[in-house]
């Protein structure tokens, strides 16, 4: 009997060997056990060894005479596929789900957590912004056209830790923005640029002022600011400070 049934498993070894990749293949579909193709062969060559065959065609041919059965196999199928899945780097995934967080923002997918803003772009609101989740603080707001957030997500390691963000309208907080302002040189300029923020009642975080060549002045001013709109009428009315040439958001 014994030299009967090697004469098939002989005959058939090409037709055991499809029929066994194809039950241990609905086995571990069954079970939700995915590999890609860098991770295939390297799983198959320790599974044949942890069942005693030379090969993963040998023990293809195995289950597909009966020599071998999947269910005494799957103990040591999902040894192997967990010890695999240990090793694999944990990708940073969020719930899609809108949620309030800190600081005037909404994440979705992430509760009251650590907000900062970047400072490469300095976002308000009013700006379209998205959230990078940072290895070590929280979620990194940044304007979604800023340059420094484009060219993170070209990288594709990168696309699972930027997520969706949006301003909780709800919420009237002072953020601050920082203005470069140009004028002609004169006395009593900064005073007059305070004075214009005080009517507004705009809070002052810094105000810095040096010459500039060819008789003009610059300077720099931290305010509190509510949104865009906010942003926009405290420009306007810089503008018309006498000898200021030019306002910009910094």
């Amino acid at each position: 009997k014994n030299k009967i049934r090697n004469w098939f498993k002989k005959e058939r070894r090409e037709e055991n060997i499809q029929e066994g990749r194809d039950a241990l293949e609905r086995e571990m579909r069954r079970n939700l056990m995915t590999l890609t193709d860098e991770q295939h062969d390297a799983f198959m060559e320790a599974l044949a060894r942890r069942n005693r065959c030379n090969s993963v065609e040998e023990m293809y041919a195995a289950i597909g005479y009966g020599g071998l059965q999947i269910s005494r196999m799957l103990p040591k199928l999902k040894e192997e596929y967990t010890k695999l899945q240990a090793t694999e780097p944990k990708p940073v995934t969020v719930e899609l789900k809108r949620m309030h967080s800190s600081d005037g923002v909404i994440v979705e997918g992430i509760d009251n957590c650590p907000i900062k803003f970047a400072k490469c772009c300095s976002p308000l609101p009013g700006d379209e912004i998205i959230g990078f989740v940072t290895r070590g603080f929280g979620v990194s707001i940044h304007k979604r056209d800023c340059a420094n957030a484009r060219e993170s997500m070209r990288h594709p390691e990168n696309a699972d830790r930027w997520v969706r963000a949006y301003w909780d309208e709800a919420e009237k907080e002072n953020y601050k923005a920082t203005l470069d302002i140009v004028c002609i040189d004169r006395a009593n300029l900064v005073s007059d640029v305070a004075l214009a923020l005080g009517d507004m009642r705009v809070p002052i975080y810094s105000l810095t002022a040096r010459a500039a060549e060819q008789g003009r002045a610059r300077m720099s001013v931290t305010v509190g600011i509510t949104n865009t709109e906010h942003l926009n009428s405290v420009v306007a009315r810089l503008k018309k400070i006498k000898d200021v040439v030019s306002v910009t958001r910094n």
